[in-house]
């Protein structure tokens, strides 16, 4: 049982996962008919209990109070628990045709071990992630800062990301991979010369063949980051459209990364309903309208629609100002 729960809780990285898999792990290997993962500060994960909270109140109380390992009875189940981490959390498992045995308790303890240790393991890769992510996106506000026209850009764009990435229905990864994308995409931009960059005038077709060099040089800075494979396969692909004529691969469809497909539609959102120094902003409905135009082109339907859908719901919610382009 040891062996089973460490292949299954070492390549997992995120904690809420972790706790999910023990329960389904020991719900199955102990014969229980529900179970709960209770941490101090943290939502419950529970599986299996049906009585409006009374369960998941008792089992607190015993977690809070130090108690475990502990096997008693809560009304008609017979229950068992044990402790994992730095004793702010533990592991409760509940069934109603017999009572835990004592080799049933061991084994919980060894499951529990796993899971202290995998839980500390997310910790510091949680940590670790956190500090690089900050150091990339302090080299993306300075880029940023050098673009005098995309002020406040990243900031706006991540939250729009989350935002329609979680109405897409995608899974918290898939958002995640999204808000980071959508804030490391332009990092590439920082190896294009500023004469380049911030020319006013149409681009001649040699610098727009360095301009176009930008995805392939952010996504080299991002790949460098352990983890962020999916992060990268996004700045890579970012400039591709849905009809094929995009760039850095011509990529087409579902073929281009769902991140990319988001930077793609939220991005050239957040240009149109922003001042830039040779034309004023669209309004909402304005840059709505234009992306409608061209969805199915240039941009995914699918993510058109989320976009549409949140945009909507916004207006709803918080009226658009004539000074706040693009909120």
């Amino acid at each position: 049982m040891v062996q089973i729960a460490s292949e299954a809780l070492g390549t997992i990285t995120n904690e809420r996962e972790l706790y999910k898999t023990v329960l389904v792990l020991t719900l199955e290997l102990l014969d229980a008919s529900g179970g709960a993962v209770l941490v101090e500060g943290e939502d419950v994960v529970s599986f299996g209990l049906n009585d409006s909270g009374e369960t998941l109140a008792a089992l607190e109380t015993v977690r809070i109070k130090g108690r475990v390992p502990w096997v008693g009875r809560l009304g008609q189940h017979h229950a068992l628990g044990v402790g994992f981490g730095r004793a702010d959390g533990a592991v409760f498992l509940v069934r109603e045709e017999r009572p835990y045995t004592e080799a049933e308790c061991a084994s919980l303890r060894l499951v529990a071990r796993q899971l202290a240790r995998a839980q500390e393991r997310s910790r510091l890769y949680a940590s670790l992630e956190k500090t690089t992510l900050e150091a990339i996106s302090a080299l993306a506000a300075a880029l940023e800062s050098r673009d005098g026209t995309t002020g406040g850009h990243i900031r706006r764009t991540q939250v729009l990301a989350g935002e329609v990435a979680r109405t897409m229905g995608l899974s918290s990864e898939e958002v995640r991979t999204a808000q980071y994308a959508v804030v490391l995409h332009d990092i590439g931009k920082i190896g294009i010369p500023d004469s380049i960059l911030n020319k006013l005038a149409r681009l001649t077709e040699e610098e727009w063949e360095i301009m176009r060099r930008h995805p392939k040089m952010g996504a080299d800075i991002v790949g460098e980051i352990s983890g962020f494979d999916s992060v990268t396969g996004a700045v890579l692909s970012h400039h591709e459209r849905y009809d094929g004529l995009g760039y850095p691969e011509r990529l087409t469809g579902a073929d281009i990364p769902v991140g990319a497909r988001l930077i793609s539609a939220i991005d050239a959102y957040d240009a149109m309903t922003n001042d830039r120094p040779y034309r004023k902003a669209l309004t909402r409905q304005e840059a709505m309208a234009e992306l409608e135009a061209n969805s199915g082109s240039q941009f995914d339907p699918t993510v058109i629609e989320a976009l549409t859908t949140v945009l909507l719901k916004r207006e709803e919610h918080e009226p658009e100002r004539e000074k706040e382009p693009g909120q």
